[in-house]
């Protein structure tokens, strides 16, 4: 058995303050349940796809949607890094369950929380360097990275085996030519419908 369940104690973890004569007191739930499985990737749950017949369309559409409501939410705070990508997307208690069942459960978002040391002057800004275009075409590293999220779910696939060789080497600027020539291609259109192509 990989999941156990524990009471919880009966005192209260916290409460909200609403005045100064009324109080919210929360308490846990009655039972909680502690699974010991490995988290699986959103990464290697597509991978597992490809050999298991594939991912609903709808639950395809259903994880994508939580992960746009993700963004909304997490935008702009520390548990969504601007190089967040599928890896990062873990699923529990995945061990008895197989890719083209009707749900996947409940995503969450995996997040590393470090204080990253502050570039020296000299790295913020070097004349001598080139700014890409494609760069500057994609503003939004966060946005950009949902939208090759989408792209490995659409294309069950991912992103790194859905670039070509050369642009796997050169870093974000193939990164983002290779995201626009899929999105473009009707691989995507072909597979979840023009739409889904078009918020990519």
């Amino acid at each position: 058995q990989t999941c156990l369940q524990t009471a919880s104690a009966p005192s209260p973890i916290g409460y909200l303050q609403r005045s100064k004569t009324f109080k919210y007191l929360i308490y846990p739930p009655k039972t909680i349940t502690v699974c010991t499985d490995p988290a699986m990737s959103l990464c290697d749950t597509i991978r597992a796809a490809q050999t298991s017949g594939g991912i609903w369309i709808r639950e395809k559409l259903r994880l994508a949607q939580l992960l746009a409501l993700a963004v909304l939410q997490f935008h702009s705070t520390p548990w969504l890094d601007e190089r967040w990508q599928s890896q990062n997307i873990l699923f529990f208690d995945s061990k008895n369950r197989t890719p083209n069942e009707n749900s996947f459960g409940s995503p969450y978002l995996a997040a590393l929380f470090a204080k990253s040391p502050k570039p020296a002057p000299s790295e913020l800004s070097d004349s001598k360097t080139p700014v890409s275009k494609s760069f500057l075409a994609a503003p939004n590293a966060i946005l950009f990275r949902l939208g090759i999220i989408l792209l490995e779910l659409g294309l069950e696939a991912p992103f790194a085996d859905l670039q070509e060789p050369q642009e796997q080497k050169q870093g974000f600027p193939a990164e983002y030519s290779a995201t626009s020539r899929l999105a473009l291609s009707s691989a995507v259109t072909n597979k979840m419908g023009s739409r889904y192509a078009k918020l990519v």
